[in-house]
């Protein structure tokens, strides 16, 4: 782990440049600021040492990286809203049995997966970490990120496939 001190310098040093990377990328100040500050917590609690004569690269490296990942997140995101309006517009599915249906997911999610499932699938889709970052995060494998989420996807078809049979558990 790095010496706070250090990174503290670190951050002192780059910032500035760090964040009008991110600005010019996102052109969002709020997402950019949450970017930098993520770099920084990434380096803090990382096992990995960040050598004074690399760190402006690669600290800039990683607020490109993680402004392409926001982007991406931002088109996947935009995909489905526009995936889900064409759907709404295309059913004759009252908007309250969607809503009722996103409510049952919500619950199913919250209540009846295993912690780590639960645990897994969050970071994954809902602060949108890709499978090395969850993987590092919980200090597991790669591979047991991807059995958690299976597992996870798993657990909700069937029990969202048995409410849906019978409209109840």
């Amino acid at each position: 782990m790095q010496d706070k001190k250090y990174i503290e310098q670190l951050f002192l040093q780059h910032y500035a440049a760090m964040y009008r990377l991110a600005l010019l990328i996102l052109h969002d100040a709020e997402e950019s600021k949450d970017v930098v500050s993520e770099v920084f917590e990434q380096v803090l609690g990382s096992q990995m040492a960040v050598r004074p004569e690399t760190a402006g690269a690669f600290l800039l490296r990683s607020v490109r990286n993680r402004c392409l990942n926001a982007i991406d997140r931002r088109r996947l995101q935009d995909q489905l809203r526009q995936l889900y309006a064409r759907h709404l517009a295309e059913t004759d599915e009252p908007l309250q049995a969607v809503e009722e249906r996103l409510h049952r997911l919500r619950q199913c999610i919250d209540h009846d997966l295993p912690p780590q499932a639960r645990r897994v699938l969050l970071m994954r889709y809902q602060e949108g970490l890709s499978y090395a970052e969850v993987a590092r995060q919980l200090d597991i494998s790669e591979a047991m990120v991807y059995k958690h989420l299976r597992n996870a996807f798993n657990h909700i078809k069937v029990k969202l496939n048995n409410r849906d049979d019978d409209g109840k558990e």
